[in-house]
């Protein structure tokens, strides 16, 4: 008698629980294997960009020593094709490497 609490991506479910229960499930999670790139990109004018793009399927663990040492607070972020399709909050990618993604 089971129930589909959420059915959703793997980002959103560790970061955005609908429930008590997927929240409960998920808590011991590592998000940072979880949660990539492209999921913490928001659109913004690639005007605004400056420096190297970071890959939209790279998670958060993959990116981490690069995360540390960069200084930009958005971080570009490009599809397979190399085109950006937006930026990623410096702060927030931290955030979900430390554990403190909410």
């Amino acid at each position: 008698d089971g129930a589909i609490e959420q059915c959703d991506t793997p980002d959103r479910i560790v970061l955005d629980p609908a429930t008590e229960y997927v929240a409960k499930f998920t808590e011991e999670v590592d998000t940072s294997r979880v949660v990539h790139a492209a999921y913490l990109a928001e659109p913004m004018d690639s005007a605004e960009f400056e420096g190297e793009p970071v890959p939209a399927s790279a998670t958060v663990r993959e990116l981490a020593r690069g995360l540390v040492r960069d200084t930009r607070e958005f971080i570009p972020v490009a599809d397979q094709s190399g085109a950006v399709v937006g930026a990623m909050r410096r702060s927030r990618a931290l955030g979900v490497l430390v554990g403190d993604a909410k």
